[in-house]
C-alpha cells in the first residue's frame, strides 16, 4: 500500500525550512524582537538539546528572510561553527564571507575592502579588543 504523505521525520538532522517548518511562532517573534527589529540589535543565545531545531529556527527567522533583510541594509551570514577549529580561522572566514556578500550586493566600498584585506592578513592577532 503506497503512502500518501511525507514522513515528517525523514529529514532528521538537516535544516527544516519552508512548509516543513511548523509552529514555533513565539520563538520566531523572540528572534525578530531581539535581533532583527530593534534599532540596536542584541545578541541571542539559542540553547537546546541536539537535533531539536535550533538551526532550523535561526534559518527560518533570518536566512529565509535574507532579501527582506538586505532591503533594510542588514547582512545575514550563515556560517557553520562546527567546521572551524580555532578562532582566527573563523574570524578571517567571517570577514571574507561578509566582504563577498557586500560585493555581490554592490555595497562594498574601498574603505571596507581595505579594512577587510588588513583583517585577513596572516599574523594579525584576533585576541585584542
Amino acid at each position: 500500500m503506497p503512502l500518501d504523505f511525507d514522513n515528517p521525520f525523514a529529514d532528521y538532522g538537516i535544516i527544516v525550512s519552508d512548509k516543513r517548518f511548523i509552529g514555533r511562532h513565539d520563538n520566531l517573534r523572540v528572534v525578530e524582537n531581539r535581533v532583527i527589529r530593534p534599532r540596536e540589535p542584541g545578541n541571542l543565545a539559542i540553547i537546546g538539546d541536539y537535533r531539536i531545531g535550533k538551526s532550523s529556527l535561526v534559518y527560518k527567522a533570518v536566512i529565509e528572510r535574507k532579501a527582506d533583510l538586505n532591503a533594510k541594509r542588514l547582512l545575514p551570514i550563515w556560517i557553520n561553527l562546527a567546521t572551524y577549529e580555532d578562532a582566527p580561522v573563523f574570524f578571517r572566514s567571517l570577514v571574507i564571507r561578509s566582504r563577498d556578500e557586500l560585493e555581490e550586493l554592490g555595497w562594498l566600498n574601498e574603505t571596507i575592502n581595505s579594512e577587510a584585506n588588513l583583517a585577513i592578513q596572516d599574523g594579525i592577532s584576533w585576541n585584542y579588543c
